[in-house]
């Protein structure tokens, strides 16, 4: 039960437009606050009613900013629900340097799979080795025949021709791929045979031919002799493999001859 104070005889009077004025501050306050924020905000005891307020007290309320309370978030958030996501700890550990020498992840590398010289550099320099360390590494190697890049040239070359019937034009294109330097690279396409070559370009122009019965000649001639390009053929060879594997695929017959 509220208790109520009566002012003493030689206290003044507030004005009682100024009590309701109070009164309607604080209900307004409480109407925007949950209750249990209401009854923080006052300590231990909260108004039974809507009835009591400051004028009961006789003590005037302190001013409140109403517009910095929130009817669904605690006024006094904690500081660091209000930093934003991924700011806390965000310090990550500094990256280390490689954890073998130059000459260990070489020897790793080589075990794995045989490499050429620039492939073994992309690949150490990639794994954070000084690009001087890896120099040394290379031509310690190839004096040690652990690096042997005109040996490695020619078998992926033979293996490409005989497993696949690769033309010179698609050898060159794979063994610069797989950063061979040009020295052994030639030393490699100078074994291949210029017969064998010419035979794997008719071949190839004849096997095309015949899925192009379809079309006009120039039509077919100018596909025939993309097909070919892409293979790694080129030039006057290559027009005359085509225009011969055209003619014997029926187009004489027809009238067209080319010249």
């Amino acid at each position: 039960m509220a208790v109520r104070f009566r002012p003493s005889p030689g206290d003044g009077q507030r004005p009682q437009g100024e009590d309701r004025g109070d009164l309607a501050e604080v209900l307004s306050l409480r109407s925007r606050l949950p209750q249990r924020e209401w009854a923080q905000s006052q300590g231990d005891w909260a108004p039974e009613s809507n009835e009591h307020s400051a004028e009961d007290s006789g003590t005037p309320s302190p001013p409140v900013q109403l517009d910095s309370i929130s009817p669904s978030e605690p006024p006094d958030a904690p500081s660091d629900e209000l930093a934003p996501a991924g700011e806390v700890d965000s310090a990550e550990p500094e990256p280390s340097g490689p954890e073998r020498t130059a000459n260990e992840d070489a020897v790793r590398v080589l075990g794995r799979k045989a490499r050429s010289s620039g492939e073994l550099r992309r690949d150490l320099e990639r794994l954070g080795h000084d690009a001087h360390e890896v120099s040394g590494v290379i031509d310690e190697f190839r004096e040690n025949l652990y690096l042997d890049d005109v040996g490695l040239a020619r078998i992926v070359t033979e293996k490409l021709r005989d497993a696949k019937g690769a033309s010179r034009g698609q050898i060159r294109r794979k063994l610069q791929e797989r950063h061979f330097d040009e020295s052994a690279i030639e030393s490699a396409l100078a074994d291949l045979d210029e017969h064998e070559e010419d035979q794997l370009l008719r071949a190839a122009a004849e096997d095309r031919a015949r899925r192009l019965t379809g079309l006009d000649p120039q039509t077919a001639e100018r596909r025939l002799l993309g097909f070919l390009a892409r293979r790694g053929w080129g030039g006057e060879p290559a027009r005359r493999a085509a225009r011969d594997a055209l003619q014997g695929g029926g187009r004489s017959s027809s009238g067209v001859r080319f010249q």
